[in-house]
């Protein structure tokens, strides 16, 4: 029942929101964060999800429990307006955003991702009607609707993002497909749904729009978390410091689209009723015991390949329940290429590392075993008879 209300609340939001929405008063700016930001996650796992309503309590928790949070209100108010006041200037409103770099290598990046003016006041109407229910105002997740869901909505501040088909460290940034994507079959088992009503235009300005808030809240981020852990790597000038991570974003963003996991795509059967080869089988069999070797480490999360309930730390300071993999829903997108992408370039605001040390040809042996995981009669009988025992 809590999952269909999960499903069903943000759904009846949305029918709401898409009636006759009005553009932001001119008069109106982002608000100033003031929701813990998470220094350091605690060493043992949480025991589950967050309770309803309560995702920055559960949160600020963490220095009970071994973590540690800063807490932007310890802030002094003079840096706390100097920010607001910089954020402006870089990044308008919500009814005339606009990404103000000062440079012509930023002012190239910006065109490059299609983040000016006209492009962005769109999307920031078109997220108005659609997404900030759930998402908030500033992309924090905490829209009048995301309080009261799990998994919540992305937070967008942070410049983490969870699915993403580049490589690089754990904060890499998706593509424009990525985000694309997203919006063309919402993320399986959230409240996140597809937006296939809307037209290829609109949702591209969605994307353009997501890629701004992102920028925006990683730029006040960032700085935050400088100044509340005393860092001595900020600079004593915030603008100064503003416009150079804004310029180190931006560049992480372009880098997204040079840097895409791009594998020799292997036949990968989808459909029971599909012929499966002697090879494909085989195939499957090394799947399973790569996922079984205690080296690799799927099997230590994935326990009894994920129908034992765990919980984990995001790098929001909120949980995620590792997935229950004979289920078949995956987050992330559950073609081959998905999950080729997962595996190896790792989920790493959820806890999953890349599995770099696998060959190509052994992440698509774990991938065809991870497809057929959820179907028994698509598993070679021996392995079935260890996934599923007694079938």
């Amino acid at each position: 029942m809590t999952r269909l209300l999960s499903i069903v609340l943000p759904l009846l939001f949305l029918a709401q929101a898409g009636c006759g929405s009005q553009p932001y008063p001119a008069g109106l700016a982002y608000p100033a964060r003031t929701d813990p930001i998470v220094f350091q996650l605690p060493l043992n796992p949480p025991d589950g999800p967050p309770p309803a309503g309560k995702l920055d309590e559960f949160i600020a928790g963490l220095n009970d429990r071994g973590g540690r949070v800063l807490n932007p209100a310890d802030l002094p108010a003079e840096q706390k307006a100097k920010l607001q006041e910089i954020l402006g200037e870089l990044f308008g409103t919500p009814a005339a955003p606009m990404v103000a770099t000062g440079d012509d290598d930023g002012r190239e990046h910006v065109e490059r991702l299609r983040l000016l003016p006209d492009t962005l006041t769109a999307g920031s109407l078109l997220y108005k009607k659609f997404c900030l229910q759930c998402h908030g105002l500033t992309g924090d997740g905490r829209g009048p609707t995301g309080q009261w869901v799990y998994p919540a909505p992305r937070d967008l501040r942070q410049g983490i993002y969870k699915y993403v088909s580049s490589v690089g460290s754990a904060a890499r940034k998706p593509t424009r497909a990525d985000l694309h994507r997203v919006l063309i079959v919402g993320i399986d088992r959230t409240s996140m749904p597809p937006f296939t009503l809307l037209s290829d235009a609109e949702r591209e300005q969605l994307v353009s729009f997501t890629i701004y808030l992102g920028l925006r809240g990683e730029v006040e981020y960032r700085i935050l978390y400088g100044l509340l852990s005393q860092s001595d790597e900020m600079d004593d000038d915030l603008a100064v410091e503003a416009r150079s991570l804004l310029r180190s974003a931006l560049r992480q963003w372009v880098r997204a689209d040079e840097e895409r996991i791009t594998p020799k795509m292997m036949p990968t059967p989808e459909d029971p009723n599909q012929r499966i080869t002697e090879a494909h089988l085989e195939s499957v069999r090394r799947g399973q015991r790569i996922f079984a070797n205690t080296a690799v480490g799927c099997i230590a999360c994935h326990t009894d390949y994920g129908r034992q309930a765990r919980y984990l730390y995001d790098s929001w300071g909120s949980s995620v329940r590792v997935s229950d993999l004979t289920e078949g829903a995956y987050r992330g997108g559950k073609t081959p290429l998905d999950l080729f992408q997962r595996i190896h370039g790792g989920i790493g605001a959820s806890g999953m590392p890349a599995a770099t040390s696998l060959t190509e040809e052994q992440t698509w042996d774990l991938v065809h075993f991870i497809l057929a995981l959820p179907v028994p009669s698509m598993l070679p009988a021996d392995v079935r008879g260890l996934v599923y025992p007694g079938k």
